[in-house]
């Protein structure tokens, strides 16, 4: 389920679905923040940039007591830019098989119920790599300044900084 705010209920996903596997999908907080502010999920950019924080920290404690077959994290950089060998990562992690036709998602977006959701829009369209680096094009040089005060600490652990 491609829901951005589900870390808040990853306990109980896991008490429903004990044997659940995950996957945190992951991708740069200063875009993060431009795309929370676009979707009006948060009214401005720090706040954006805290959510990101949260959320982020949230997901790897949650996977600290899982084990690396039971959580997978993966960059929504490399998704985009390298989808077939990062999809047929993520098989591996689900013992699935990988098919070229999983990369045709979009073809079938609508059936999944909520494609319709403005967090879900980009479902209808192929994987794309032009909101990497959003961030540049966007913000101001003191927006930038004060996003990065917000996430550098985690961008740092997750090894884009």
């Amino acid at each position: 389920d491609k829901t951005p705010y589900n870390w808040v209920a990853l306990p109980r996903i896991l008490e429903v679905f004990p044997q659940a596997q995950f996957i945190h999908l992951v991708r740069d907080g200063r875009d993060c923040a431009v795309s929370i502010v676009d979707a009006k999920i948060a009214g401005d950019l720090p706040t954006a940039a805290r959510r990101w924080v949260q959320a982020v920290a949230a997901c790897r404690r949650f996977s600290a007591g899982l084990g690396e077959r039971r959580f997978l994290e993966v960059k929504y950089e490399d998704l985009v830019q390298s989808p077939d060998a990062t999809l047929r990562q993520v098989c591996g992690f689900l013992e699935i098989a990988f098919t070229p036709k999983m990369l045709d998602f979009h073809e079938d977006a609508d059936e999944l119920g909520d494609s319709i959701l403005p967090h879900h829009g980009n479902l209808r369209r192929p994987l794309f790599s032009s909101s990497i680096g959003k961030w540049h094009r966007r913000l101001s040089e003191e927006e930038q300044r004060r996003v990065m005060d917000i996430v550098s600490e985690a961008l740092a652990e997750l090894r884009y900084i």
